[in-house]
């Protein structure tokens, strides 16, 4: 038969009651952190879930997180090609940075870059076929890494996140 004291049961009530509390508290912190450190917090999370999930699934093609986003740019752009300037510009990222990513994503056959025939100074920058392939291979694991966590979603919840983060990207953009 199991013999409990009356010592234990209290021991064990009191820890209760102190978890319960720190608990409580630590909700009453949470309530009473102003918005932008709430926000901060929270897209710090994200984003750095964001890189971890995404790196992962860019690993197995050579490739960062950065040079998807040049090579999803390009893909992008209006025309057949972009200066590189205008690449930097669109990403906010320094030349100092961006010429020594292109410059492996050329000799990975990713992208081509091609100087402007009537001023040598300016440099043309094309992704390529082997570009679109591996970008198909990755849009495609990206699809069904996210397939389960938007199918537990219903078709307003996901409107839903889409409207609050364009939403926080424009309120972020004004403040720029």
């Amino acid at each position: 038969m199991l013999e409990i004291s009356y010592d234990t049961i209290g021991a064990t009530v009191r820890a209760y009651n102190m978890a319960w509390k720190r608990q409580e508290e630590e909700n009453m912190e949470i309530k009473n952190e102003r918005f932008e450190e709430q926000l901060m917090f929270i897209l710090k999370n994200i984003n750095a879930q964001m890189r971890d999930i995404l790196g992962k699934l860019y690993a197995p093609y050579g490739l960062t997180s950065v040079q998807v986003m040049v090579l999803m740019e390009l893909k992008r752009s209006k025309g057949s090609r972009m200066t590189m300037s205008d690449l930097s510009r669109q990403l906010d990222m320094g030349m100092s940075n961006l010429s020594p990513m292109c410059k492996r994503l050329e000799k990975a056959g990713l992208i081509e870059r091609v100087r402007d025939t009537e001023d040598q100074r300016v440099v043309h920058v094309c992704h390529t076929p082997k570009a679109d392939e591996v970008m198909e291979k990755v849009s495609e694991q990206v699809a069904l890494r996210y397939q389960p966590l938007t199918e537990r979603l219903t078709e307003e919840e996901r409107t839903s996140v889409m409207e609050g983060l364009k939403k926080l990207e424009a309120l972020l953009n004004e403040m720029r």
